[in-house]
């Protein structure tokens, strides 16, 4: 029902009345179904901030998660690269012996090899800043290395130099590098 005064003021006061009473109730009946859905839409409205609320945490839960295991891995890994580098320092040792032989000239490649990845690395720690050129000498490093240690009849402390060139450059260049190197060689 529509309240329209000119209308209104056309019936008699009896129905007039009436037709008053009727438009009241209605009015009153749309108040409380505009009330219902005010209730309804504060609740949902709680419910999502509760509910985004609860997500936010849980991000912030995996996060921190996240960074508990990268400092993990950040560990290994250290211990990993102080692992090779003694493996490394005491094969460079053992093939120098006490009583000193020159290297043969595959064996000083090796070691030149190793100080060349032991430089970098320490110029240039994870692989972060690293050159197009440094990551190109990386990877033949690790190449030469891995060849040197597979498929060469050197002595097995040199073995172990190249087997620990190639790991540390792998470690520097990380594995995102080497698999790009293979595609665009």
């Amino acid at each position: 029902m529509e309240f329209n005064k000119e209308e209104l003021a056309k019936l008699p006061p009896k129905e007039r009345l009436k037709k008053l009473k009727e438009l009241e109730e209605e009015a009153k009946r749309q108040l409380e179904e505009t009330k219902k859905v005010i209730q309804e839409s504060e609740k949902m409205l709680k419910t999502s901030e509760v509910e985004v609320v609860q997500e936010e945490l849980k991000k912030e839960e995996t996060s921190i998660r996240t960074r508990d295991e990268l400092k993990d891995i950040s560990r290994l890994l250290r211990k990993r690269a102080e692992d090779l580098e003694a493996l490394a320092d005491e094969a460079f040792l053992g093939a120098q012996g006490s009583s000193y032989q020159p290297l043969q000239p595959q064996e000083a490649e090796v070691v030149d090899l190793y100080n060349r990845v032991k430089e970098i690395q320490a110029s240039y720690g994870s692989g972060s800043g690293l050159s197009y050129d440094r990551v190109r000498e990386l990877a033949e490093i690790k190449q030469k290395a891995q060849i040197t240690h597979e498929y060469t009849q050197v002595s097995e402390n040199i073995q172990k130099v190249a087997f620990a060139a190639q790991r540390i450059a792998e470690d520097v260049l990380g594995s995102s590098y080497i698999d790009n190197l293979k595609y665009t060689n």
